[in-house]
């Protein structure tokens, strides 16, 4: 009975530790199948675009000399006012802040991202391609914009030898976005002449060279698998031409010694005027008087003949 006994308990010991080292080698390959499918659930996070924003500023550049990352959480709507605020980059340099916002602005349209507010300036500046400029004035005028995605994506900001690197980080995008622009056009500017009694009569000086006006429509288009899908009108921009300036001495010594402004245009209409006259005169001299021989027919009738 004892020798029965000792075998039935040692082959019972070893039922449990088989049946053990079962349950344990189960657990492991469904912890390992777990973790497998949560790494398949978070997409794996890339370079989306990036854009390099030359800054005069060293007081904001050294606020990026670390890294800063701004997380675009998904169906939320990101402000550059509130960004600029929770990390007290605000001051009174705001081309700095414009120059800013327009790299943003230019990763922005070409993502799945809806723009919500953003500005442009009267006067197109050097720095801002026509129709992807985002102005920015604290209190005044910023710059929003929405994600509507499933998934939360990220800001980048990093200083990298005087020029701010701004790249837009997350899961690779199912669909490829591209910024087309349509009816550009370009506006000359006119000239304001000033006649000056204090230049020579031939001199002229250029106090302001002016500045073309354009106008763009800037269009957002959707591929899938190469399809277009979805084509949206972002803006359409619109600038001013600045006037150009010019002073001239005057000609003829019988004007007087004030001073006077006209534009180019109108130099170039009484020009255009005074010789249309000339050739008119040229052409009839005697239509003067013809006209005045025709009016003094018309004060006396002719007497009617009594039959």
């Amino acid at each position: 009975m004892n020798r029965r006994s000792i075998v039935s308990g040692f082959l019972t010991i070893v039922f449990c530790s088989i049946c053990i080292l079962i349950f344990f080698k189960i657990g492991i390959e469904e912890e390992q199948t777990s973790e497998k499918k949560i790494e398949k659930e978070q997409p794996v996070k890339t370079i989306i675009k990036q854009s390099a924003i030359t800054l005069n500023d060293d007081y904001i550049i050294s606020f990026f000399d670390k890294e800063i990352r701004v997380q675009l959480k998904q169906s939320e709507t990101f402000s550059l006012q509130t960004f600029f605020e929770q990390r007290q980059i605000l001051n009174e340099n705001e081309e700095s802040l414009s120059r800013i916002a327009t790299g943003i602005y230019d990763l922005v349209i070409q993502s799945p991202f809806e723009i919500i507010e953003r500005h442009i300036s009267s006067v197109q500046p050097e720095y801002a391609e026509l129709g992807l400029e985002a102005a920015f004035k604290i209190d005044k005028w910023d710059l929003k914009f929405y994600n509507p995605q499933d998934h939360s994506y990220e800001l980048s900001f990093k200083n990298n030898g005087g020029q701010l690197i701004v790249q837009l980080i997350g899961p690779e995008l199912s669909r490829t976005y591209e910024v087309v622009k349509q009816d550009e056009r370009t506006y000359k500017p006119q000239t304001i002449v000033q006649f000056d009694p204090a230049l020579k009569p031939e001199a002229k000086v250029i106090n302001n060279e002016g500045r073309d006006g354009g106008a763009v429509t800037v269009i957002k288009r959707e591929y899938e698998d190469g399809w277009l899908e979805n084509e949206t009108v972002i803006s359409t921009d619109f600038y001013p031409p600045v006037f150009k300036v010019e002073k001239r001495g005057l000609k003829s010594a019988a004007v007087n010694n004030e001073s006077s402004t006209v534009t180019e245009n109108d130099t170039n209409e009484v020009e255009k005027k005074t010789e249309a006259e000339q050739k008119v005169d040229k052409k009839n001299p005697s239509q003067d008087s013809k006209q005045e021989s025709k009016n003094d027919d018309d004060l006396w009738e002719k007497p009617e003949i009594m039959k």
